[in-house]
């Protein structure tokens, strides 16, 4: 049986059972759409529905089509993740009835897939659009329990390239390009870097301060000192060996990214630290 521990990819323990329908190489473009299908309906119940609950009931939102949830939420959760829910629906609609005219590649089909599991990212960058990074102590630590791809795509998003870069957005690209060298994508965190020196949105003390920090990430890495998350149960063992640390002021001023996390690593079981340490930092001092 698949399970959610094992995955790399950031999937809530209710889609265990449906793991086999949306990822595996041998379901068809049809099963693997109408999965996809499914998959929006139990993350918009998990993740995006509280409002929702709150205004009209329990009982009331349970009677609400597919198209009528995606209408209530609108574009409160940002236009990439209506369109996104969109997509996914009309393709899982067309997989769920008989049309000989209409038909669902296999790229077609792992398109959906793929919208389906950015969806928890897009929460998050919509989390974080609300409430910065830098709003509240140790938000930084919790986000960065997550997958370095999760973080890679959010923070990407999230960042403002502009000339001057202002110190929130250089501490992004900062936590980018570790992001990026986390996740094996070393030469996208180079190439973004050359980009903006040549721009002259960062000078050569930043451009030499993030690329001795990747260096010095790489180093760690291959020494195999840094608890990265590669499956879901190193984000569980990450996220708790984070939050436990917490005090209770930080815990009540980072209480939503908290919930948005907790609720995609609810009774996943976590891994062990091993020998790895939490809480290391790998930049060099000096930006001068």
């Amino acid at each position: 049986m698949n399970r959610v521990e094992t995955q790399e990819k950031p999937i809530p323990k209710s889609a265990e059972h449906r793991l086999a329908d949306l990822l595996s190489d041998t379901s068809s473009p049809e099963t693997k759409a109408g999965t996809a299908r499914w998959y929006v309906e139990m993350f918009i119940d998990t993740f995006l529905s509280s409002d929702i609950k709150e205004k009209i009931g329990i009982a009331q939102f349970r009677k609400l089509s597919l198209g009528e949830m995606i209408q209530s939420i609108g574009e409160s959760f940002g236009a990439e993740m209506r369109s996104s829910l969109l997509l996914i629906k009309n393709f899982g609609d067309r997989a769920s009835h008989y049309n000989p005219s209409s038909f669902i590649s296999h790229e077609d089909a792992e398109k959906v897939v793929s919208t389906a599991i950015d969806l928890f990212a897009l929460a998050l960058i919509h989390e974080l659009k609300t409430n910065p990074l830098n709003s509240a102590s140790s938000r930084a630590t919790i986000f960065s329990t997550i997958f370095p791809s999760v973080r890679e795509r959010v923070l990407r998003d999230l960042m403002v390239l502009s000339d001057p870069l202002d110190e929130y957005n250089a501490a992004l690209l900062h936590k980018y390009c570790l992001a990026c060298t986390k996740n094996g994508n070393v030469n996208k965190a180079r190439r973004k870097l050359d980009e903006l020196r040549k721009k002259n949105f960062i000078d050569e003390a930043r451009y030499y301060f993030e690329v001795e920090s990747i260096r010095k990430i790489q180093a760690a890495m291959q020494l195999d000192m840094l608890p990265i998350p590669k499956r879901m149960e190193d984000c569980a063992r990450n996220f708790e060996a984070v939050v436990g640390d917490l005090s209770a002021e930080e815990a009540f001023e980072n209480s939503r990214l908290i919930e948005l996390i907790q609720k995609l690593l609810d009774q996943v079981s976590s891994s062990d630290m091993l020998h790895y340490a939490g809480g290391q930092v790998y930049a060099i001092e000096n930006q001068g």
